[in-house]
């Protein structure tokens, strides 16, 4: 007598089997995760100590060729993953696993495993290759028609030998792409290297995150350390250990550090007081670079900026300068072109002889100019009054090639770093068209 099973006998068993081994009740919808230190002596890493992560796939699924529109998670009893070469009907299976969320910012990948349970070995070993997959998939959804793409270059191989055994692929280099952005994790595809073999073709099959059997789950097995490196902090201005003459500065430099900076603090003190600022950063940055406005008391004043990165590492620096008030004019002279000489083509043909300072075509116009308090800052060359170049650097000159004729006044302006300032000009009979 032949017994059939309905839809609602089935349906009972399957809850029975639930009731009766809570094993199968566990959340399809997140990973499942242990963790445990170990030494690196295991799993051949070597010294010190790092951090072991066993993860559990979100979504896994198998497709077949021979059923191109059909997904395979509809089926009532779904314990395994498959893999088979068979001409037209060849399968292939897809795994996702979370690899980021319990791992700490920062973190450096030592070594990363796919480990898969082979459950029904092929009649011979066969050579399984692992591709990491590059666009999304839903394992609700994915079959054969719609399958991802995944990358040209094979992760790893692996072969099967023709007993249950675990099956275990290095997936580091992905891994390690996964964390530092270099692109995003959509898990893995893993086949047979020769697909389309004669009839009756090679099958096995491979415990799957529905399995009845924890143990056997298929895992993502991480090997880490956390991030103890604190940022490095840059000040470019002011120099520790500078005299100021001017009350207003900018705190300038920059933050680098391997896992990106969060939060920075800015802290001024003086003799009679404090300030402080905090930037919370909208991201985290690996290079950052930092200005903040200080306005300085007279004597010694301390800066100092701290800063957090995503891994809840600190640093700090500080430098110290000293302000004082500068009240006290620069002096400037005009040394060239001098009062009375002839100057041809920058070429000075008669000196101090004539009546008047006369240039045919362009000269070139020096300044002597010196500070007894915080220094020359710049000196500003103008013609009648206005200025026309800029220079900070010793010697101070400027080459006067403007279209003139007639008499010109040619100045200089000495402005030293606490904000005062000498002129110092002369007339000029100019012909340069």
């Amino acid at each position: 007598m032949k017994h059939f099973w309905s839809p609602v006998m089935l349906c009972s068993l399957i809850i029975i089997l639930f009731l009766v081994n809570p094993l199968l009740a566990h959340p399809f919808s997140c990973s499942q995760i242990r963790e445990s230190s170990i030494t690196r002596g295991d799993q051949d890493i070597s010294q010190s100590l790092v951090k072991r992560l066993t993860v559990y796939p979100i979504q896994d699924s198998f497709i077949d060729e021979e059923q191109p529109y059909t997904n395979t998670h509809i089926y009532p009893l779904y314990f395994f993953i498959r893999v088979r070469s068979l001409a037209g009907a060849n399968q292939r299976s897809l795994l996702r696993f979370d690899t980021r969320s319990a791992v700490p910012h920062g973190a450096q990948i030592i070594d990363a495993q796919l480990q898969i349970w082979l459950n029904f070995a092929p009649v011979e070993s066969r050579v399984f290759d692992l591709y990491r997959v590059t666009e999304t998939w839903q394992d609700t959804t994915v079959t054969w028609n719609n399958q991802p793409d995944c990358h040209n270059e094979v992760t790893g191989w692996v072969e099967t030998g023709d007993e249950r055994k675990w099956l275990k692929w290095n997936v580091t280099k992905d891994t390690q792409g996964f964390f530092n952005g270099s692109f995003p994790n959509y898990g893995w595809l893993f086949k047979d290297r020769s697909e389309d073999a004669s009839h009756p073709g090679f099958f096995c099959t491979l415990r799957a995150l529905e399995s009845d059997q924890y143990e056997y789950y298929p895992r993502f097995v991480l090997y880490y350390e956390e991030d103890t490196s604190s940022p490095l902090i840059n000040i470019e201005s002011p120099q520790d250990g500078t005299t100021l003459y001017d009350s207003t500065v900018y705190l300038k430099g920059n933050v680098l550090d391997n896992v990106g900076i969060t939060q920075i603090r800015y802290y001024h003190e003086w003799a009679s007081g404090s300030q402080n600022d905090t930037l919370m950063l909208n991201h985290a940055f690996p290079d950052y670079s930092f200005e903040w406005p200080v306005v300085l008391h007279k004597g010694a004043n301390t800066i100092s900026v701290e800063t957090i990165d995503m891994a809840g590492n600190t640093a700090s620096q500080s430098i110290q300068v000293d302000y004082k008030d500068d009240v006290v004019a620069p002096h400037v002279e005009i040394t060239r072109p001098q009062t009375g000489s002839l100057y041809v083509n920058d070429r000075e043909l008669l000196m101090g002889v004539l009546h008047a300072t006369v240039i045919l075509g362009k000269v070139t116009t020096r300044v002597h100019a010196w500070d007894n308090e915080s220094g020359i800052q710049q000196v500003n060359f103008l013609r009648d009054n206005e200025t026309r170049f800029s220079d900070s650097d010793v010697p101070f000159e400027w080459i006067l090639d403007d279209p003139l004729r007639g008499w010109h006044r040619l100045g200089a302006a000495a402005v030293d770093y606490g904000g005062n300032q000498d002129v110092a000009d002369k007339m000029i009979l100019i012909f340069n068209l």
